[in-house]
C-alpha cells in the first residue's frame, strides 16, 4: 500500500506539471498575440498605404494599354464562366517589381444569368452576395479579382485594360466549374493581402483566388512554391505547371486548364491575337524570357 501511494504520488506530481506547463505555453501564447497584434495591424496598415500608393505608378508618362474597349470588342474573346484570365500591364511599376511575366490573375463569371444557369443562385455564398452582382453585367461580363483593397466584382474591360492576356479554360465538369465560382464568391469583399501569405485565409491574393477556387477541385491541383520564407502561387506558376502537363513532364500536377486565348502586345504598340496553334509555343517562349514587346537594340552609329 505504501509502495502505491507514493507511485501515485509521483504520477500526479508529473501530471500536474504537465497541466501547469500545457498553461502556461497557452497563456503566453494568448500574451504574446495580444502585444504583437497592434503592430501587425500597423504592418498590414503601412504595407496597404504603399501597396496602393506603388499600383497606381506608371513608368511612362502617357500610359496607355495596348487593350481597349474597342479592341476587345473586336477581339471577341471566346470566354465562359470559369475562365482563368492572366494579364500583364508594362506601363505599371508593379510589372517591374512582381516576379515573372504574368503579374495579375483574374476569374471570369459573366452575369447573374451565367449564374443562373450553372445553377449557382441557391449557392449559400452566391445568395449571401447575390444583391453586389450587378443586374446589368455590361457589355462583356464581369470578372472577380483580389485587387486593393479587396475582392472585387468589375467589368470585363476594366480588368483587361491591360497590354498581355491569356485566357486559361478549365477541363473540369460543369458542375465543379460551378462550385469553383461559387467559392471564388464566398471570398468577396476579404482584404487585399500584401504579404502573398496562402496560409492565411482572411486576406487575399490575386493568384490565391483562382488557388483556392480551383485546387483540389475535381482532379485539379497545384503546386505551391516558397518564396521569401511563404509559399505563394504565381502566374508565371501556373503557365510552367500547365505547359509542363501539357509536355508529359514526370510528376506535374494536373492542373486541367488549357489556354484558349493569348493576346501579346507586339513591337508596334498594338495588340495581336495568336492563332490556336501558335499559343503554346508562344507561352514557352515567354517562361524562357523572351518578351514579345520588347524593341530590339540598334547598333551605334560609327562616328
Amino acid at each position: 500500500m505504501v509502495d502505491l501511494i507514493r507511485h501515485q504520488r509521483r504520477a500526479v506530481r508529473s501530471r500536474l506539471l504537465h497541466v501547469l506547463w500545457q498553461r502556461l505555453r497557452h497563456d503566453w501564447r494568448g500574451f504574446r498575440q495580444t502585444i504583437l497584434s497592434p503592430f501587425q495591424q500597423a504592418r498590414h496598415g503601412l504595407e496597404s498605404l504603399l501597396g496602393d500608393r506603388f499600383a497606381q505608378v506608371q513608368v511612362t508618362s502617357q500610359p496607355a494599354s495596348a487593350i481597349t474597349s474597342e479592341i476587345l470588342a473586336k477581339l471577341n474573346l471566346p470566354l465562359q464562366p470559369g475562365d482563368v484570365l492572366l494579364t500583364r500591364n508594362d506601363n505599371r511599376l508593379t510589372a517591374a517589381l512582381l516576379p515573372g511575366f504574368w503579374t495579375h490573375a483574374a476569374l471570369f463569371i459573366g452575369g447573374r444569368a451565367d449564374l443562373e444557369a450553372l445553377g449557382l443562385r441557391s449557392h449559400p455564398h452566391v445568395a449571401r452576395h447575390w444583391h453586389q452582382i450587378p443586374e446589368n453585367s455590361g457589355a462583356f461580363g464581369l470578372v472577380i479579382e483580389a485587387l486593393f483593397p479587396c475582392v472585387q466584382l468589375n467589368p470585363l474591360e476594366k480588368c483587361l485594360s491591360v497590354d498581355h492576356l491569356v485566357v486559361l479554360r478549365s477541363t473540369l465538369s460543369s458542375e465543379d466549374i460551378a462550385f469553383a465560382i461559387g467559392e471564388a464568391l464566398g471570398h468577396l469583399g476579404k482584404p487585399y493581402d500584401f504579404e502573398f501569405d496562402f496560409y492565411n485565409t482572411s486576406r487575399v491574393v490575386c493568384t490565391e483566388l483562382v488557388y483556392r477556387s480551383y485546387h483540389n477541385r475535381g482532379t485539379m491541383t497545384f503546386s505551391l512554391t516558397k518564396r521569401l520564407g511563404r509559399f505563394t502561387l504565381t502566374g508565371d506558376d501556373i503557365i510552367a505547371q500547365i505547359l509542363d502537363g501539357l509536355g508529359g513532364s514526370s510528376g506535374a500536377n494536373p492542373v486541367c486548364l488549357q489556354p484558349v486565348a493569348l493576346v501579346l502586345k507586339r513591337r508596334d504598340g498594338q495588340p495581336h491575337a495568336s492563332l490556336p496553334d501558335r499559343i503554346l509555343p508562344l507561352l514557352g517562349r515567354i517562361r524562357r524570357g523572351w518578351r514579345p514587346a520588347r524593341r530590339m537594340k540598334l547598333p551605334r552609329p560609327d562616328i
